[in-house]
């Protein structure tokens, strides 16, 4: 079931992985691009929404290490420090927002994000992103295990498949702390 929510003092917009190399048709581990247009309308819609209210908009961006050869190997060199597929898609604005990048999963593995949502006062994430069976749902978890609740943006998760991001999606709204967020 899906929540009507209105984002107000408390919320923030979390994007994961909106990055040149996951999105683009040529990119080096593209999403299915079917997913790709609704979505990013979708997450800039609500990223316009937060900004116009003064809510935090935090990106998350994968920035895996150049020694990490084996990973990168099975990545096939997505997303990887210095390169040019790290950057964010310029379908979606930067201004105003902030920036954390991540070399796991789980995006609260990165400290200076978990210390940003203390300072901001945040306790309800809105997550969007990519890709929903991995990052976005270890990034949830992450999210959940500091106490935060959390609302999924449906129509701006994605994935390699459409089967996977509804999976993911039913899988992460069953969760005590989540619940469905449509634009």
């Amino acid at each position: 079931m899906c929540a009507a929510i209105s984002p107000q003092k408390g919320y923030a917009l979390l994007l994961i992985d909106y990055q040149k190399d996951l999105l683009a048709e040529d990119g080096k581990l593209p999403v299915l691009q079917s997913q790709v247009d609704a979505a990013l309308d979708a997450v800039a819609k609500t990223q316009a929404s937060f900004l116009e209210k003064g809510l935090p908009v935090i990106r998350i961006g994968n920035e895996f290490p150049k020694t990490d050869t084996i990973l990168n190997f099975f990545r096939n060199g997505a997303c990887v420090e210095g390169t040019a597929g790290v950057a964010w898609d310029e379908r979606l604005s930067v201004d105003g927002t902030a920036y954390f990048p991540k070399a796991a999963g789980d995006a609260f593995r990165n400290k200076e994000l978990v210390e940003f949502t203390k300072q901001n006062g945040i306790t309800d994430l809105v997550v969007a992103g990519l890709q929903a069976k991995a990052c976005v749902t270890n990034t949830v978890k992450g999210a959940l295990s500091h106490g935060l609740k959390v609302h999924l943006l449906e129509e701006g998760m994605m994935d390699s498949y459409d089967f996977l991001t509804d999976f993911a999606i039913r899988s992460l709204a069953s969760m005590e702390g989540v619940d469905r967020f449509r634009v």
